[in-house]
């Protein structure tokens, strides 16, 4: 029984990612109010705000003189991204890449050899339902970088091996932690987060089955790709055998997809590495079938010796499928962040390509909301600015706003597969989500899932 419940932890806690100042004079959350926003979303346990603190930063420079205002925006940025930790320790939630900071070099002063420069941040954020129950949100924020590198700095970050690194210290900070030797108003202050508005949720919306099929070849398609990553690299991976507790997913996904659509009558081909890339790795299967007309081919393939990033771009944008799934580590600021496929797209146009097909992807891994959602839509909206200028139109994506854990992957992809594979039978977004969601309650663990670009969507 002791082993079962240590494997049980051991494998749960296995997360898909890879990080005294003056407080405002403003009104707490009496300022906030419940404007509609132009862009709906859906989240069953989240809710959506547009959020702006006051904050101070603590520049490496002297004097004021030293300062260069067009850098300054970037270098905050270096301190506010470190919001992440306290958000996602502490099961708060998520931010949305784009924020926006404001200095105001006008009240900016040198204390103690340093110049303090005072800022307003404004970003749009996920917090779960209950973040603001019990009044207003307080979390801590650096002054800087460098305050931040003290003698038991990394008792203040997640003790995995892997996490436990001044790279995904940022991700991971939090002076909560047991044993951090971080003081506020010393190398960090206290800032409060206050709410200006909530987006409006949709309440029954589905994704666009019928768009989803694309022709190909004269013939109606509907494909789809479901990727699954390691927990730990492999230098020499065999999917099909590695016993890697990410890639176990894969293996189970497989098999009961595999007898599915066997099944059913559908036909298996292998894909290798050299499909994707190079190398004679097998890393996957197709099986190819129809259902109503509809040609169906659904790949499911694990990133053994293949970049992930490299799955995707294959999939979304060389054969420009109707659906992609990602599962497995995020490697948010390790490589797989948006603009890392935003060029391939400039460097390899004759490989990679947008389409104005309606696609859907669901991004699994850790906290994908906040660095995978906004960057996509942009893309989709620059190929039809007039008619499509949300991005909206022709794109829907399921993203987390909390960390899920490869636990999950294997059943969170059969939610889909089983959705897509009834495509003539529509199930909403809010089904969805409630199912995935549902897996992690049934751990006890909390997963903010959020739909995006659904709100234009054809009943």
């Amino acid at each position: 029984m002791f082993s079962q419940i240590f494997l049980f932890v051991f494998f749960f806690v296995l997360a898909a990612c890879t990080p005294q100042s003056p407080r405002s004079s403003e009104n707490t959350q009496k300022d906030a109010h419940k404007d509609a926003q132009t862009r709906p979303f859906y989240s069953l346990t989240g809710q959506e705000y547009q959020v702006r603190f006051q904050a101070l930063y603590e520049s490496s420079a002297k004097s004021l003189d030293e300062i260069t205002p067009s850098t300054l925006p970037y270098r905050i940025r270096s301190t506010t991204k470190f919001l992440a930790g306290p958000l996602g320790h502490r099961q708060l939630g998520g931010v949305q890449k784009g924020e926006r900071i404001t200095p105001h070099l006008e009240e900016a002063y040198v204390e103690e050899g340093h110049v303090l420069v005072p800022y307003t941040y404004e970003a749009q954020w996920v917090l779960e339902n209950n973040a603001l129950a019990s009044g207003p949100l307080y979390l801590p924020l650096p002054y800087s970088v460098a305050g931040l590198e003290t003698p038991h700095w990394k008792s203040c970050t997640d003790d995995e091996e892997d996490h436990n690194t001044w790279d995904f210290f940022w991700y991971f900070w939090d002076p909560e932690r047991p044993g951090c030797d971080h003081e506020v108003g010393v190398n960090y202050q206290e800032v409060e987060v206050l709410v200006t508005a909530s987006t409006t949720q949709t309440r029954l919306s589905y994704p666009e089955y019928s768009r989803l099929i694309h022709d190909k070849d004269g013939v109606p398609t509907l494909a789809m790709t479901f990727a699954f990553g390691y927990v730990k690299e492999n230098s020499n991976p065999d999917p099909f055998r590695d016993i890697d507790y990410g890639i176990r997913q894969f293996q189970r996904f497989y098999a009961e997809t595999k007898n599915t659509l066997l099944a059913l009558g559908f036909e298996e081909t292998p894909i290798f590495q050299s499909d994707i890339s190079e190398g004679n790795q097998k890393i996957g299967a197709k099986f190819i079938g129809s259902k109503n007309g509809v040609r169906m081919e659904v790949s499911v393939v694990a990133a053994a010796g293949v970049d992930q990033m490299d799955l995707f771009a294959h999939s979304y944008a060389r054969d420009h499928e109707g659906f992609f799934g990602w599962f497995g580590h995020s490697r948010v600021g390790s490589g797989f962040d948006a603009e890392v496929f935003e060029s391939k797209l400039k460097d390899f146009p004759e490989d990679f390509s947008l389409t104005q097909d309606y696609q859907l992807i669901y991004w699994a891994g850790c906290n994908s909301y906040s660095y995978y959602t906004k960057p996509f839509f942009e893309l989709k909206a620059e190929l039809d600015p007039t008619g499509d200028p949300e991005g909206t139109r022709h794109l829907d994506i399921i993203a987390n706003t909390l960390p899920s854990y490869f636990a999950f992957n294997g059943p969170n992809a059969k939610v889909l597969f089983n959705t897509l594979l009834h495509w003539d039978s529509p199930t909403s977004y809010q089904e969805i989500v409630r199912q995935i969601e549902d897996i992690a309650g049934n751990s006890r663990a909390q997963v903010i899932v959020t739909v995006l670009g659904d709100e234009d969507n054809e009943p």
